[in-house]
C-alpha cells in the first residue's frame, strides 16, 4: 500500500510504502495428469480408499482425459494456517463455502491453472489491520464553562 494524506493547515504528507503478503485460506493445487489420475483411480489403492474412512469421490469426466499425460486436474486445498481470526469459529463454514463454489477442474497443457483470488473480505481485514486511527476528541460548540 502506498499513498499520501492531507493534514489541514499543513499540506500533504507521504505515507510509507507497506508490502503485505496475503495467502488465501483455500487455493487450487495440481492433483495429477489425466493419465496419472486414471491409473490411480483404477488401482487397488483407490479401491481401499473408497472403502476406508471417508473414502473418496471420483472426478466427474476423468475418463475423457485418461490418456492425457500433459494436462492436469486441479482441486482445492485449504489450510487453517491462513485463517486470520483469533479463534477457529467459522473456519469449517468458510472452507465448505469455498468448496461449494470451486469444483475440481481440468486444465489443458499450456493453459494457465486456476487462480486463487483474494476476496474483498480478506482485503478489508488487511486494510483494517494496517490502519492506525487515533481516537477523536469531542468538543462542544459553543463551549460552556465546565463542559471540558
Amino acid at each position: 500500500m502506498t499513498g499520501y494524506g492531507v493534514v489541514p493547515g499543513a499540506g500533504s504528507v507521504d505515507i510509507d510504502t507497506t508490502n503485505i503478503a496475503l495467502h488465501p485460506l483455500c487455493w487450487y493445487q495440481s492433483i495429477d495428469t489425466g493419465k496419472g489420475y486414471a491409473e490411480w483411480v483404477q488401482s487397488p489403492a483407490a479401491h481401499q480408499a473408497e472403502h476406508g474412512l471417508g473414502g473418496f469421490e471420483e472426478i466427474d469426466g476423468w475418463e475423457e482425459h485418461q490418456d492425457d499425460d500433459k494436462g492436469h486436474w486441479y482441486g482445492g486445498i485449504c489450510s487453517s494456517a491462513y485463517w486470520r481470526e483469533p479463534t477457529m469459529d467459522g473456519w469449517a463454514e468458510a472452507v465448505e463455502a469455498w468448496f461449494a463454489d470451486h469444483e475440481v477442474v481440468w486444465v489443458e497443457a499450456g493453459d494457465a491453472p486456476p487462480e486463487s483470488l483474494v476476496t474483498p473480505e480478506m482485503l478489508m481485514q488487511v486494510a483494517s489491520d494496517a490502519m492506525d486511527i487515533e481516537s477523536g476528541t469531542i468538543h462542544w460548540n459553543p463551549t460552556r464553562a465546565g463542559d471540558g
